[in-house]
């Protein structure tokens, strides 16, 4: 009987976030910030706490968006100093993260005072306690997003009832929100890259034009700004 109801409630955790990330992916005006949102808004509505953090240029890790309600959040914040979105982090610090981005592979822990005295290197161990108590028990798996099987980021689940068992689940998740991802990131790309074609055939056209030089340099120019965005 327990098994059959974990299973439900796998079920229902899949198919609630799949349908909510896919529903955002498909809207042409989406971005990752949405796509982020969409899965930790329903982590925190089906009661589970997780983070999405996505890899910089630089090799750290920051953290985009968390299931934490307003006032948890804020509590966090008043002992730590540190508010939990875009906080960054080098992932080198973090067992879990090393694991993760080397083996391709989600991982689990139960030892919580650990992983949140590395993913929050400067709180002294006198704080963990209390800041346990604000977070709440709960055992953690975190699994890589992946894209062209390298890693760009990862999401960190925690409930009390998650097991080695549960990976699986986790790591589909992840997967759903690495392709959600890859296509908004993907349709950016196709995107500005018709941007760029588009105001290539202005110039063009322009250069071809009767207009006298000093007005098609003035055009070319204004176009120049569009194509690199600047003032």
């Amino acid at each position: 009987m327990a098994k059959a109801k974990k299973q439900t409630t796998h079920e229902t955790i899949l198919t609630s976030i799949l349908r909510a990330t896919a529903a955002v992916a498909r809207q042409a005006a989406s971005s990752e910030d949405d796509v982020i949102r969409a899965v930790t808004d329903e982590l925190q509505h089906l009661g589970l706490r997780g983070t999405v953090v996505l890899l910089l240029p630089n090799g750290r890790l920051v953290f985009k968006t968390h299931s934490l309600a307003s006032t948890t959040a804020k509590a966090l914040k008043k002992i730590t100093g540190i508010g939990i979105a875009d906080h960054e982090i080098d992932p080198a610090n973090v067992d879990l993260f090393q694991m993760i981005f080397s083996t391709k592979q989600a991982a689990f822990s139960d030892d919580r005072p650990k992983v949140l005295s590395q993913v929050i290197p400067s709180a002294p161990a006198s704080l963990l306690p209390p800041i346990i108590k604000i977070l709440g028990p709960g055992n953690v798996i975190f699994a890589p997003l992946l894209s062209n099987d390298e890693p760009i980021g990862a999401i960190t689940v925690t409930a009390e009832w998650l097991t080695t068992d549960d990976i699986p689940l986790i790591s589909a998740l992840a997967d759903h929100v690495s392709i959600s991802l890859d296509h908004v990131r993907n349709r950016k790309a196709i995107e500005a890259s018709l941007e760029i074609q588009r105001l290539r055939t202005q110039v063009a056209e322009l250069l071809t034009s009767n207009l006298d030089l000093p007005s098609i340099m003035e055009r070319v120019l204004r176009l120049g700004e569009e194509i690199t965005g600047a003032d």
